[in-house]
């Protein structure tokens, strides 16, 4: 019997999915696993269950929301031998698209029963995390830009539930109008990267957003960390860097500073937001490592093979 422990964020995504979540987690101890649900209240409840979860006999702790709960939950069992499953419920599921995971919408009412499914055909793979300033993450962690946005976006959640990716857009043009950017030291394993940033990202996945592979070289159990600077200012530039990233021809360009590291260091002056996947995380100096091996994660065998070295 698998014991796991269900830590469900009622606030993901644009509508509730109780019932869609139900039927998963009947499927599940359908096939003899033993579900224990537990429902936040404040985002703090979902690393913090995480990390009782690992003084307790479960086997398998289960992320049912979006990228920032996935990202929690991850940061609560890192170093642990406890694997983390995903039924992703949130409004942009990036890492859920990035691995191939099925999404909940109008078109596919039964994908976290697909995604249920996928747990019990799932084999544990250990992957690595990112560590910054004190807290993993296991998508990315963003300075700039993508944080002025999800800085605005988080204070005002219901605008974001009700809204989706509308309310984001609505949030992006609001934030490009008095966007600059602002100098910044970027040290990436030692070697320094001095120029206007607009966005600097450090990426273990390949996507980013629901359409840009802005690290197309990521690998979940590398020991290597993606970093992406974008330079420049105003308006125009960013544009330019969006449709570039569109279209895949970013890497090489002047504008951009691409490279695979184990620890990048970000100062900037003034301070600038701090996200980590897709959450508010203060402001710099931002401190990255990678953290090999971290973490075990739940995959069916083929899926998002070109996602893994080994």
């Amino acid at each position: 019997m698998v014991k796991a422990l269900l830590i469900h964020n009622p606030a993901a995504g644009m509508r509730s999915h109780l019932w869609e979540l139900r039927r998963a987690v009947a499927r599940l101890e359908g096939h003899g696993w033993k579900v224990t649900w537990r429902t936040t209240e404040k985002p703090a409840d979902t690393s913090a269950w995480a990390r009782q979860a690992r003084t307790s006999d479960y086997d398998v702790v289960i992320a049912a929301g979006g990228d920032g709960t996935i990202g929690q939950v991850a940061d609560g069992l890192a170093g642990s031998e406890i694997a983390m499953g995903i039924l992703p419920l949130g409004t942009g599921n990036v890492l859920a698209r990035d691995l191939g995971l099925p999404k909940p919408g109008t078109l596919h009412p039964f994908a976290l029963e697909d995604a249920a499914q996928m747990l019990l055909d799932s084999v544990p793979r250990r992957i690595d995390l990112g560590w910054a300033n004190g807290h993993h993450f296991f998508s990315w962690a963003g300075v700039g830009l993508d944080a002025e946005i999800v800085r605005g976006v988080e204070a005002q959640p219901q605008m974001k539930r009700r809204l989706g990716l509308v309310g984001f857009l609505v949030f992006v043009f609001l934030t490009l109008r008095t966007y600059a950017g602002t100098r910044a030291m970027v040290l990436i394993d030692g070697r320094r990267v001095s120029e206007r940033l607009i966005l600097a990202l450090v990426s273990n996945i390949g996507l980013y957003g629901r359409y840009f592979h802005v690290a197309p070289t990521a690998r979940l159990d590398d020991g290597l960390l993606d970093v992406c600077c974008f330079h420049g200012q105003g308006v125009p530039v960013i544009f330019y860097h969006a449709f570039t990233v569109l279209l895949r021809r970013h890497i090489g360009n002047p504008r951009v500073s691409y490279y695979q590291a184990r620890g990048v260091e970000i100062e900037t002056s003034p301070p600038m937001p701090v996200q980590l996947d897709g959450e508010p995380f203060g402001t710099t100096p931002l401190r990255i490592e990678v953290r090999p091996q971290a973490l075990t994660l739940l995959l069916p065998p083929k899926l998002a093979e070109e996602r893994f070295v080994a």
